[in-house]
């Protein structure tokens, strides 16, 4: 069996400088893995599937009573469990042997070999990025994106949105030049109960200068806020994400809302309280070590990543979705 030369090299230069990378590279290049994993990433340690339960009615043990009126003691039951499947994501890196040869030297295989890393990195992110928004109606192995959770129809979670506890708030009239401060602010009103209120505003380009320009525009509210170079929101700032602000909750762009589409796309009300990551430990953008193929003068490294994205509460989540 031939065997690539400099494969001990190879292993060592991609785990003691690419591993520890990768995972960090690909959640922070997407302002949604960004947030969730900054905030809400849940490792989950094998499992059949994703469950989390949920309360889907009020229960009936409270009442008033005086004396010797008699208790309601009835038991209740009014928690089911919401379910997802886990969605595999991997991407490879491959050297052949002939590659090797030309570059057999330590600079020049650190070199080869974090190129490669790079290019699958990139494509990694927009396949992920993406599919966090687009869903998996086009193909059940994907994430179940926001376009799943926030839907007026069909089932997420394995529970169907026509009940009202599971139902998103959906905009599906108005288009981006009739968009107002006024319709954001019913939407965020939707979506508020109580201290639960939307974290997070996502859209394109294109609907975030429809909203820069009802803000601080010349035809605009013209309203007297400040917002600093680098952004209004501290974490995102940190990270190098400009945003600006919208009840006092980052509006941010993230060119992957709707990518497919060829519209301006949907500008999602996110509420991260109930909006998770979840990631198995075993495959967090894991990177394995390189191995050769016993037919092959190659050798080949894969990257894998095993999760899902999960709404816990469907209808504390929202989006205009016709903008």
């Amino acid at each position: 069996m031939a065997t690539a030369i400099g494969q001990d090299t190879v292993t060592s230069i991609a785990r003691r400088y690419i591993m520890p990378e990768i995972a960090d590279t690909i959640y922070n290049s997407n302002i949604l893995f960004y947030r969730l994993t900054k905030a809400n990433k849940k490792m989950v340690q094998g499992g059949y599937q994703i469950e989390h339960p949920i309360q889907y009615a009020r229960p009936t043990n409270v009442q008033a009573y005086s004396g010797y009126d008699v208790l309601n003691v009835a038991p209740f039951d009014v928690v089911r469990n919401a379910v997802w499947d886990w969605k595999q994501y991997a991407a490879t890196v491959t050297v052949d042997g002939l590659t090797m040869l030309k570059t057999d030297s330590p600079e020049a295989i650190a070199n080869l070999i974090s190129t490669n890393f790079d290019i699958t990195r990139m494509e990694f992110e927009q396949v992920l990025g993406a599919d966090m928004y687009a869903g998996s109606s086009s193909n059940s192995k994907k994430l179940d994106g926001l376009a799943d959770a926030v839907a007026s129809s069909g089932t997420y979670g394995g529970i169907n949105h026509s009940n009202t506890y599971w139902s998103s708030k959906r905009e599906s009239s108005l288009a981006l030049g009739s968009l107002t401060i006024d319709s954001m602010l019913t939407l965020f009103g939707d979506l508020t109960i109580g201290r639960e209120h939307p974290t997070l505003i996502v859209a394109r380009q294109a609907v975030y200068n429809k909203y820069a320009a009802l803000v601080y525009g010349t035809g605009g509210a013209n309203y007297d806020i400040t917002v600093p170079a680098a952004g209004s929101d501290e974490i995102l700032a940190n990270a190098g994400f400009t945003n600006l602000l919208f009840n006092n909750v980052p509006f941010v762009v993230d060119s992957q809302v709707d990518a497919s589409t060829g519209s301006n796309g949907k500008m999602y009300f996110l509420n991260e309280n109930h909006l998770s990551l979840v990631v198995s430990p075993r495959a967090d953008m894991a990177l394995e070590e390189f191995q050769t193929p016993v037919n092959q003068d190659a050798m080949v490294a894969k990257i894998l990543f095993a999760g899902n994205v999960c709404a816990w509460n469907p209808r504390l989540q929202g989006a205009f979705t016709a903008l």
